[in-house]
């Protein structure tokens, strides 16, 4: 599998499955294509994101504390907004 690239990958389709996945729809999948990733490669968007995402709800249900600066680090992705 060819890596992706990070700055390929446009941010607001991954805080848009992070934040609301059940808005997702083809036209998201599409714009990922129009990036140039394969399907492979969108594929692998989505699971990294899931599973950074069920990481972190596992963790927060758990009670468990991460380092202050990786804390910071974790919300400042996840309330940027990129254009």
């Amino acid at each position: 599998m060819a890596w992706i690239r990070e700055e390929t990958v446009d941010a607001a389709n991954v805080i848009k499955l992070t934040r609301d996945p059940s808005t997702v729809r083809e036209a998201d999948v599409d714009e990922l294509r129009t990036l140039g990733l394969t399907d492979e490669q969108v594929l692998s968007v989505v699971l990294i994101t899931c599973t950074f995402n069920f990481m972190t709800r596992l963790a927060d249900g758990l009670a468990v504390e991460f380092p202050a600066q990786r804390q910071r680090s974790i919300e400042a992705w996840l309330t940027s907004e990129k254009s």
